[in-house]
């Protein structure tokens, strides 16, 4: 939605409000920044992927760095680091109907 003086912008997210974690706001800022982008850290890149498979998505140039930057880490070939991975997405992504469907009847407070 625009508003009248020009495109509505997201909440910025801030860990000095004590809602959330520090880690919560890095990820939440990193994670539009995050394909492209040289020196994000496995562990970023791990939340972000994590963030969209649990709903049933799947993003094939961000799972795509993330077999980048594991095979880079632990030496691995990275067709045998994109088999493993893509199985365990696989599975994850599955069970996103139930995940989402046990988030629905526990609603967050504001």
């Amino acid at each position: 939605m625009a508003a009248p003086d020009g495109p509505r912008r997201p909440p910025r997210l801030s860990a000095g409000a004590g809602h959330w974690s520090t880690t919560v706001v890095r990820a939440g800022a990193l994670r539009p920044r995050l394909v492209g982008q040289d020196g994000i850290d496995v562990d970023d890149l791990l939340v972000s992927v994590a963030d969209k498979v649990w709903k049933g998505k799947r993003v094939t140039d961000l799972e795509a760095l993330l077999v980048d930057r594991l095979a880079e880490v632990t030496g691995r070939e990275r067709w045998s680091v994109f088999l493993d991975l893509d199985d365990i997405l696989d599975r994850l992504a599955a069970d996103a109907d139930r995940w989402l469907a046990f988030q629905a009847t526990h609603p967050v407070r504001h």
